[in-house]
């Protein structure tokens, strides 16, 4: 008698997308950060923040019909019902990124007697905000049975992951050594993600004075800003780094980590640095130029003259200015406002006059979009608010009623580069 087939276990994606995994699901080698594409309660008004969808049924589930979710499947023959597999992120040096005081997520069997099992859908995402976010079960036996299930608890169904790192699982079969198996977080043959140089800069309040806000290690341009954009643009498989101008002054360098930002005296024609006009930001874009065309810049102002939250000049309408390329922002609009702005000159949607909803997101209407909300889109036009799992920070994989996919077009731009 042949000796019996030993225990897999697999990473596998719902390759005919019916929010379940099937025996014949291909099993994957990736797996990319969740983009909370059908996360929210499509009925509540285009303007409003809405609920988070957490439902034990996968549809109405923020993780189970995400585009980016994955599964694990174990097939063990000796088994039957369901069994335990636990599962964590590593960072690109394979030691832990996220481990839970519990890692066990349950996977049900497919079919009686299958010996195959599989598990609710899996999601990884960029911040802790996120992380904290509660997850149904999913299941409807046992312990967690029709339970929210929060961080460091079993049957929590998202970890935070590094577009560098990797997923890794492990199960414990019946008198048999452990099997364990590990995905890359994003696809590397070919290689899908890209790099994102920018510069920095806080314009001083006067010549020689102090920045418009602070620029000590650990303030909030570090602690949040730049934090914020390195989150909301991983999700696309996009790695920011801050970068320096070569012939910048040392005096000017403010680092904090990996991280560097330029202090900046306004130039001799900017009348008022706390009341920044187009001309001033002209001004401002010729006196710091880019590292190269194919760099993005943000300038940090305390005011702009225009009354705006903040100022964008991209490619598609501006090319031909000094300033093209560049972001004006303002700190004290919110932690979004930055990342908003640059997502301006990323996705490269004209701000024409006679546009709609001018260079910012158009939601598509219901029912083929209704998922895809207004509030919680980092380009929307309104007021972007606090932090929180709720808010406007997410990218869609989608067309909008403009017919302009964010996810392509940033990732297209080339301010982006080959990682």
């Amino acid at each position: 008698m042949p000796p019996p087939t030993p225990p897999t276990l697999e990473f596998v994606f719902d390759s005919n997308d019916n929010l379940k995994v099937e025996n014949s699901d291909a099993v994957t080698p990736f797996a990319r950060m969740g983009l909370w594409d059908h996360a929210f309660d499509p009925t509540a008004a285009a303007t409003a923040q809405g609920s988070l969808l957490n439902k034990q049924e996968e549809k109405d589930n923020f993780v189970g019909a995400d585009t980016r979710r994955f599964y694990l499947r174990v097939t063990d023959k000796s088994r039957n019902g369901t069994v335990s597999v636990d599962w964590r992120t590593l960072n690109e040096d394979g030691t832990n990124l996220d481990r839970p005081a519990d890692q066990s997520i349950t996977l049900v069997e497919t079919a009686p007697g299958s010996g195959i099992f599989a598990s609710r859908a899996l999601m990884l995402v960029s911040d802790l905000i996120d992380r904290q976010a509660e997850t149904d079960s999913g299941v409807t036996t046992g312990p967690d049975a029709n339970k929210k299930r929060k961080v460091d608890e079993s049957n929590h169904r998202i970890r935070r992951g590094s577009m560098t790192g990797f997923v890794e699982a492990e199960y414990q079969p019946l008198a048999r050594p452990s099997v364990t198996a590990k995905i890359n977080v994003f696809n590397r043959s070919p290689d899908e993600r890209r790099r994102l140089p920018v510069q920095i800069f806080v314009l001083r309040v006067a010549a020689g004075g102090a920045g418009n806000i602070a620029t000590a290690p650990g303030s909030d341009i570090f602690g949040i800003d730049i934090r914020v954009m390195k989150e909301i643009y991983e999700r696309l498989g996009i790695k920011l780094a801050t970068v320096v101008h070569p012939s910048t002054p040392a005096g000017n360098i403010k680092k904090f980590g990996p991280d560097s930002i330029v202090e900046i005296d306004p130039p001799a024609s900017v009348a008022n640095p706390n009341n920044v006009t187009f001309a001033d930001e002209e001004a401002l874009a010729k006196a710091n130029p880019a590292v190269d065309n194919d760099t993005l810049r943000v300038f940090f102002v305390r005011r702009l003259a225009s009354g705006n939250g903040g100022e964008a000049w991209p490619d598609v309408d501006f090319a031909t200015l000094a300033r093209h390329g560049c972001a004006f922002t303002i700190q004290a609009t919110g932690p979004y406002a930055a990342t908003h702005e640059m997502g301006h000159i990323l996705s490269n949607k004209s701000n024409a006059a006679g546009a709609v909803v001018p260079g910012h997101y158009a939601p598509p209407a219901a029912p083929a979009g209704n998922r895809l909300r207004n509030f919680q889109n980092l380009m929307k036009r309104e007021f972007l608010g606090p932090e929180s799992v709720l808010a406007p920070k997410r990218l869609w994989d989608a067309a909008d009623a403009d017919s302009v996919n964010q996810f392509t077009a940033i990732r297209a731009s080339h301010y982006t580069r080959n990682f």
